[in-house]
């Protein structure tokens, strides 16, 4: 039904239609890692975060040829100031730090001459440890245990691991109950479930390539070499929403001391973990604006336009499909969100 649509959309040049409509919005795309791969084992790579860089490849072939490719700091300053940006806007970012930014990514943006921000996590990449998520995901795949208990605050949480379909269950499960709590008391689970499973990213002799981070001699060398800016995207990827206040600040600040000791120079770019509605709230935007950051990205989805809140930009995760792709671009996503739950939709749920 979708793919039809998408079809009908293309042919009857729907798309082309509201690409115009929109020539005068931003669009901002949202990336994290990147891979060679196209199968995986398990549940790896289950919430498909790592793009085949195949795929990222046409993507910004498709780019660059139908739509202006422009650095996240001129947007925040057309949109700060209401002068004009170049029609039918693009920017292109990239959360987390992932070493496949710098060994995958980076050289076909190179190629392309095609500008983006890279969203840096500061712990991870000062390999102190892995981003918790991923920590998560290879502790479930990896564990040969067929059943684990966490004690949770004051409840015992049970996850039957005895196979693929359980293990992906346990991980939408764990991720739901850790991105809703404190988020202190959610690393210590993260260590619990590592405990109980005999399985940790930080010990494994062969850590898989796509959970790699990069180190700051790549960071530093792509901000050097200019084509691609370093945001902020706090110490360890924790929800702000579920931070108390000192853990926010810590959160906020101390990354972006890190980042701008290690680049000599300010960086005022912030981008929320995960940034979802309720993943930020008022207390973090205030942080955010005290710490002097220019902007803030969500993960909302949506177009950009002069009337945007600089501290809740929105933006779209690229779809794997260079249709749907160039469907999401034009600003008719949403509608493909209602053909999927029209009666949802209709009933406000």
């Amino acid at each position: 039904m979708q793919r039809a649509l998408i079809f009908l959309l293309i042919t009857l040049r729907v798309e082309k239609l509201w690409k115009f409509l929109n020539r005068n919005s931003l669009v901002i795309l949202v990336y994290h890692g990147f891979t060679e791969r196209t199968s995986f084992d398990g549940i790896e790579n289950h919430q498909g975060m790592h793009l085949n860089i195949e795929t990222f490849r046409r993507q910004l072939e498709y780019l660059a040829a139908n739509y202006h490719v422009i650095t996240l700091a001129d947007a925040v300053a057309h949109l700060r100031n209401g002068t004009s940006m170049p029609r039918h806007s693009v920017v292109i970012t990239q959360d987390d730090g992932y070493e496949s930014c710098y060994g995958l990514a980076y050289p076909i943006m190179k190629e392309f001459n095609l500008p983006g921000t890279i969203f840096v996590t500061t712990d991870p990449v000062s390999k102190l440890n892995y981003l918790w998520h991923d920590r998560v995901e290879y502790a479930l795949n990896t564990t040969a245990e067929r059943s684990v208990s966490l004690s949770v605050g004051d409840r015992n949480i049970h996850l039957p691991l005895a196979g693929t379909a359980e293990k992906l269950a346990a991980a939408g499960k764990l991720f739901s109950i850790l991105k809703s709590m404190d988020q202190r008391l959610a690393q210590e689970i993260v260590e619990q479930l590592e405990r109980e499973t005999g399985s940790s990213l930080k010990t494994c002799s062969n850590v898989p390539a796509m959970y790699g981070l990069m180190d700051w001699d790549q960071v530093v060398e792509m901000d050097r070499e200019g084509l691609v800016s370093i945001g902020v995207h706090t110490k360890t990827h924790a929800i702000l929403s579920r931070c108390g206040q000192k853990h926010l600040k810590e959160e906020v600040c101390r990354s972006k001391q890190v980042i701008e000791e290690k680049l000599g120079h300010q960086s005022d770019l912030f981008c929320y973990p995960n940034g979802a509605a309720g993943d930020f709230n008022e207390s973090s935007e205030a942080q955010i604006m005290q710490a002097g950051f220019s902007s803030a990205l969500t993960t909302v989805p949506g177009h950009n336009n002069r009337q945007s809140d600089l501290m809740k930009l929105k933006r779209y995760s690229a779809p794997l499909d260079i249709s749907e792709f160039a469907i999401t671009l034009a600003g008719l996503r949403p509608l493909l969100s209602f053909i999927r739950h029209p009666a949802a939709k209709l009933l406000g749920n």
